[in-house]
């Protein structure tokens, strides 16, 4: 079924891409509007593919191809008719209405602004407002939840990416751009703070180009990921990893290829759940970001235009803008200072067993009778412990004493029966009766019935 779901979507994700790229060349609406959003943005090919797939569904949603859309809202724009004018307007508030209701508020909203895009860079603009940006993360996360979150991950790759995250306060849509080229100076010669410089490109052409740092923890883990994708698994073969290895690959697939955007953000949620946490504090990559500087202002270890500048925020303010210039040194020794509030306790074993615990039981999941059982020493056991397991023993013998008196009854019978058979007979004698987990069932049954 799983195999079967998985061709479906590969076929669907394959049909998509053929369409995107018959829109390019084939319609003159489509290539204005390319090269209006080249030209005034960084192009990302992420968000391109978004775009066009919104386009491509209202196009099919309203049996229209994209010149036959701008070529009506044209003659549309001419009529005095205020719902004639207005009827592109409607259609897409009514198409994105209905992706809200299927796919969530987010897909609603993404449909709106590229369809908005669309119609402005054909330059004939729709006269509705943009959905306004809503923020399901208003949950400050605290560093207990994250320190739980971290300890449920396995060590390798999973821990990398959240101790990542978190130590360096990197935006989500870099993290797919990183190569191993960026750290591979500090990180061989093993220096720490390591310091991490992301140009304007990884940035996503939306920001400025920035340093940031990752401390010994982030490191280690790192470390070790890097380590197992050296060594490979029974599916994915061993990896050499070079100058442009992407720090952060996709997990499940033999082809090198980075960490997708979305699949990450979507693996954060995936642990969130696991973790018990609620649905508003389910922690994400952005969710790290904020705590990444809440804690750097905790640390008191530096300025807040430092802060604004490891983190890759344009400082405010002209004395932030012009006159707050630190060297990467200067930054390395004050982050180096803040580095142990952004550091995660690595928990005890018993710790991870009340969390996981406490997990099931938010989940309202039972715990499994097959579930290993903690247990304890006997020369680390107190003597009330030792007490309690004697007078356990006492009370089991005593209950099945009976049991067992009766069972050598009909043993010793069952002996006394087979000597008086006849020889001729000896061959038919009675079987032994055996002692059978039923038997003993139905004995402390009806003991307790009793």
């Amino acid at each position: 079924m799983r195999k079967t779901r998985l061709k479906f979507d590969q076929r669907k994700r394959a049909e998509l891409k053929e369409k995107r790229d018959s829109y390019k060349g084939k319609f003159e609406s489509v290539k204005r509007w390319r090269n209006g959003v080249v030209a005034d943005t960084s192009g990302s090919p992420k968000t391109e593919e978004k775009h066009l797939n919104s386009l491509i569904k209202f196009s099919e949603d309203i049996g229209m191809n994209p010149d036959e859309i701008i070529e009506a809202r044209i003659q549309d724009l001419t009529s005095h008719n205020p719902t004639i004018r207005n009827r592109f307007e409607d259609k897409v508030v009514e198409f994105a209405g209905k992706l809200k209701k299927e796919n969530g508020y987010h897909v609603g909203r993404e449909a709106t602004t590229s369809l908005k895009s669309f119609f402005y860079y054909n330059h004939v603009p729709l006269a509705i407002k943009s959905p306004k940006h809503k923020d399901p993360e208003t949950y400050t996360t605290k560093k207990e939840d994250i320190e739980k979150f971290y300890n449920l991950a396995n060590p390798g790759w999973e821990r990398s990416r959240i101790s990542f995250t978190y130590q360096s306060g990197i935006r989500r849509g870099s993290l797919p751009h990183l190569k191993y080229l960026r750290i591979k100076k500090d990180f061989e010669a093993g220096i720490t703070p390591v310091h991490i410089h992301l140009n304007r490109e990884e940035v996503k052409g939306q920001y400025f180009g920035y340093d940031t740092f990752i401390g010994k923890q982030a490191v280690e883990d790192l470390r070790l990921s890097l380590e197992l994708r050296k060594r490979g698994t029974r599916k994915i073969p061993p990896e050499v990893i070079s100058d442009e290895s992407p720090l952060f690959r996709k997990e499940n697939t033999r082809a090198i290829e980075p960490c997708d955007e979305t699949a990450l953000t979507n693996w954060f949620v995936s642990l969130s759940r696991r973790v018990g946490l609620r649905e508003e504090e389910k922690i994400t990559p952005n969710a790290l970001r904020r705590a990444t500087e809440t804690a750097l202002e905790e640390s008191n270890a530096m300025p807040q235009n430092w802060i604004d500048h490891i983190m890759g925020h344009r400082p405010s303010g002209a004395q932030g803008k012009h006159y707050s210039k630190p060297t990467m040194e200067q930054l390395r020794v004050a982050y180096a200072k803040a580095e142990s509030y952004l550091t995660l306790r690595l928990a005890s074993p018993a710790d991870v067993a009340v969390a996981s615990k406490t997990a099931n039981e938010t989940r309202n999941i039972p715990i499994s009778k097959n579930e290993r059982i903690e247990t304890k020493p006997l020369d680390r056991l107190t003597e009330q412990e030792i007490k309690g397991l004697l007078e356990k023993r006492q009370q089991v013998q005593q209950s099945l004493s009976p049991y067992l008196a009766s069972l050598s009854i009909q043993t010793r019978s069952l002996d006394t029966n087979n000597n008086s058979l006849n020889d001729n007979e000896q061959d038919k004698t009675l079987p032994t009766k055996k002692t059978s987990k039923s038997d003993l069932r139905y004995y402390l049954t009806a003991e307790a019935c009793k």
